[in-house]
């Protein structure tokens, strides 16, 4: 007969398996937890580097005290790359807003898809009392940060997106350990759209989409979405959506708020922007809707 040391190694093993079992499926989250996934997994590179700034909203003057102050702590200001309309550089860290946000800044939009700091004005303020950057969280933009574009206005609905949700990208894209290693992988990580839009619409959708780490596409077999602009549409483009419908038949085409809700607002789902083949045909002859650029 079995004794009773075999007997206790044997029920050893069989608790044993399960547990490793746990461990690889939860790897996201810390092995054996059944914690739903919230972000990303934290970057590897977790040393800090040096602070390098986009501006938005300084008075020319002003601007260069700011400039000078925060080269004096040893940071860097960059100027935004012609690539991305000048809205955004992939070595920024933080944008810093010399005040309340009150219009629909694409500099805002482009940094909060990258899950970097968006800066109260007063961080600076303290950085030089400190003689060194200090810790962002007290001073990382909110919504007591935003004001109406006009006086007796209400706050534009992309401004309070941005005040509500860029901390929550930023810790979905770095986790815990603040902006570490730009580029990071951004909302649109890995994606790949194509676009149907005017001109400027198309510029400010590729600008975003690339800032979130996505890839604009001009080939409709090699992308996963196709975003479709809500202003005019020549003939041209219309001939171009049609044939992609034709060539990619799995290709999803999706009104273009679908890119800006994906930074503004939370639980964004496709196909509730999914526009049916039916109505590809009358494309771009609508009133372009409120949330469109």
């Amino acid at each position: 007969s079995e004794s009773s040391s075999q007997q206790d190694e044997r029920e050893g093993e069989e608790e044993e398996r399960p547990n490793k079992r746990r461990a690889r499926g939860g790897a996201i989250n810390g092995g054996g937890t059944k914690k739903k996934p919230t972000g990303f997994p934290p970057p590897a590179h977790t040393e800090r580097i040096t602070p390098c700034f986009l501006l938005n909203g300084f008075e020319s003057g002003v601007k260069d005290t700011v400039m000078a102050d925060i080269k004096r702590l040893g940071g860097k200001v960059l100027s935004g790359s012609r690539e991305y309309k000048n809205a955004f550089h992939p070595d920024c860290t933080h944008l810093l807003l010399g005040k309340p946000l009150n219009k629909r800044a694409l500099k805002a939009l482009c940094c909060t898809a990258a899950g970097r700091w968006l800066m109260k004005n007063e961080y600076l303020a303290a950085c030089v009392s400190a003689g060194k950057f200090v810790d962002e969280s007290k001073w990382e933009m909110d919504e007591d940060y935003v004001q109406p574009a006009t006086e007796g206005g209400k706050v534009d609905e992309w401004v309070e997106g941005i005040a509500k949700h860029c901390k929550m990208r930023r810790m979905e894209i770095f986790g815990p350990h603040g902006v570490v290693k730009p580029p990071g992988p951004g909302v649109f990580r890995g994606a790949r759209f194509i676009i149907f839009a005017s001109h400027s619409t198309s510029e400010n959708l590729r600008v975003l989409i690339k800032s979130g780490g996505g890839k604009v596409v001009t080939n409709a077999s090699e992308a996963d979405h196709a975003v479709v602009g809500a202003d005019h549409l020549d003939e041209s483009v219309k001939e171009k959506i049609q044939r992609s419908a034709e060539d990619n038949p799995a290709l999803a085409f999706l009104q273009e708020e679908y890119i800006t809700h994906c930074i503004v607002k939370r639980a964004v789902k496709p196909h509730e922007y999914e526009i049916g083949a039916d109505s590809l045909s009358t494309l771009g002859t609508a009133t372009a809707s409120a949330d469109a650029f």
